[in-house]
């Protein structure tokens, strides 16, 4: 009897673990995701994001296509996650190289990762703008570039075209750029690979 009550107790810690964190959320996808591997043309760096079977983001990668056989890939290793009471993350601090801390810093609203900043050389925000929907439309660059305590807009980049996979994420779409005068750039083409977990 011990044994059996043991082997549901195990299952049931399993269960309710493989629901603890949904990470992915920060990203716009939702599901039981192993990985998420950002592709867009060559020379803009992108990310493969890797989640563990509970939810949580395990495992960051920046890349860069060189070409179309060439990528580069570099390791973002985690130091610490701190999260809210929703079990969101608020802050990703990453190990570093060099002394200077480096953390990203993440304010949700309605579910909805809102804001991302951090600061290196400049102190960077990134605002998302969604529609009623939820779907994001796009993304608004402020920085300070070094002049003042004050962030000031730099742009932003417009999302359109969405296709998406079996499981209501997204999987391609059409980004935009505009400088902070509202003047139109260049657009381009992002998809994302994504893996799952099976169920």
């Amino acid at each position: 009897m011990k044994k059996i009550i043991s082997i549901i107790f195990a299952w049931v810690c399993i269960t309710v673990s493989a629901q603890t964190y949904n990470d992915a959320r920060m990203f716009d996808a939702k599901g039981a995701i192993s990985s998420i591997d950002y592709r867009t043309q060559a020379f803009l760096p992108t990310s493969i994001l890797h989640f563990s079977e509970d939810g949580a983001i395990s495992k960051i990668l920046q890349q860069e296509a060189l070409n179309d056989s060439v990528i580069i890939k570099t390791d973002m290793p985690i130091a610490e996650i701190v999260r809210n009471e929703s079990n969101y993350p608020v802050a990703i601090k990453f190990k570093t190289m060099v002394p200077v801390e480096f953390v990203v810093k993440i304010k949700w609203h309605n579910d909805v990762a809102q804001e991302f900043q951090y600061k290196l050389i400049y102190d960077t925000k990134y605002v998302k703008v969604t529609n009623d929907e939820g779907v994001t439309t796009a993304l608004k660059l402020y920085a300070d570039m070094g002049k003042s305590d004050d962030l000031v807009y730099g742009g932003e980049c417009q999302f359109h075209d969405y296709e998406y996979d079996s499981h209501g994420n997204w999987i391609q779409r059409t980004a935009t750029i505009y400088d902070e005068n509202g003047n139109e750039g260049e657009s381009y083409t992002e998809e994302r690979i994504i893996t799952y977990y099976q169920q």
